[in-house]
């Protein structure tokens, strides 16, 4: 038992350095939000997010953004009052990366400050302006579609919204967690079936926790402080629990292995799902809802 109560801690400590240099690189939560042009303009035209507040004269491009001046200053004129334009207002304490060309009509925009309340704002070369009315992002990741021809603007269906932000984290969680089963010498099918309770018990819930509540609860300061200062410990939390449950339940192998399959798991999904996790949502709303 001691044996097994030393393997714990280690593997712990290993998990905790793991999270907190995965927080560190990545800095803040990559909050995303897509925007598709249908019927897009001939001409070229740049499309931006706005969000309340009102640009400074240290606001400038965000990194890569495209360097048409005449559509830049155009852009900035057709702001309204009380807005600014997100990837037109890079500073030190507000950053938004935004693709104001688009590809095949489609926009992205990511980063922590991406408003929850946003106008959407697009301007033609030859002059033609359009703002949208204000919008609420409903989850951490979230996508709208405008139609240029009828200048209407349809958001995914909220249901859609959170069932492909749950999917897109459980899948590559269920994917990465099933690979390392293999590598650590368990048979899947011996263990399959524990292994899937647990997950979808454990990492469905807390999915739908940080794709409903958390956001709507109070937007970017209170995630700030949920990754900040809660995520860490609970997925900490769910990593023992798991661990504990595969000691007991799984076959092939001794529970110490078990236990330590379970916490070296939890550490690399976490990692490897900050990357990971967006881009699947960004494919599954292209093809499920965008259509392209």
């Amino acid at each position: 038992m001691k044996r097994l109560w030393r393997t714990a801690v280690l593997f712990l400590a290993m998990a905790v350095m793991l999270a907190e240099t995965a927080f560190a690189n990545s800095a803040a939560p990559d909050y995303l939000q897509v925007v598709r042009l249908k019927n897009a303009p001939e001409k070229p035209y740049y499309l931006d997010l706005l969000a309340e507040g009102t640009a400074d004269s240290s606001c400038k491009p965000a990194p890569g953004s495209p360097e048409d001046q005449e559509l830049l200053a155009a852009l900035r004129k057709a702001v309204p009052e009380g807005w600014k334009a997100c990837t037109l207002s890079w500073t030190n304490s507000f950053h938004v990366e935004g693709d104001l060309e688009g590809e095949n009509g489609i926009h992205r925009f990511s980063g922590f400050h991406t408003p929850e309340k946003f106008r959407i704002l697009a301007v033609t070369q030859s002059g033609e302006t359009w703002v949208s009315d204000v919008m609420e992002r409903r989850t951490v990741q979230d996508s709208v579609m405008v139609d240029w021809d009828t200048k209407t603007v349809s958001s995914v269906p909220v249901g859609l919204a959170v069932a492909l932000q749950a999917l897109s984290t459980l899948l590559p969680t269920l994917l990465l967690e099933s690979l390392l089963l293999l590598a650590f010498g368990f048979s899947w099918k011996k263990n399959w079936k524990p292994f899937l309770l647990v997950n979808l018990v454990t990492q469905g819930a807390l999915t739908l926790f940080i794709s409903t509540s958390v956001l709507q609860s109070g937007g970017s300061e209170y995630m700030v402080m949920w990754y900040g200062i809660f995520l860490v410990p609970v997925e900490l939390l769910i990593a023992f629990v798991e661990a504990y449950v595969y000691f007991r339940w799984f076959t092939g192998h001794t529970g110490r292995r078990a236990f330590a399959y379970g916490i070296a798991a939890n550490a690399v999904s976490y990692l490897l799902g900050l990357w990971i996790v967006p881009a699947v949502w960004e494919s599954f709303v292209r093809v499920l809802w965008l259509g392209v």
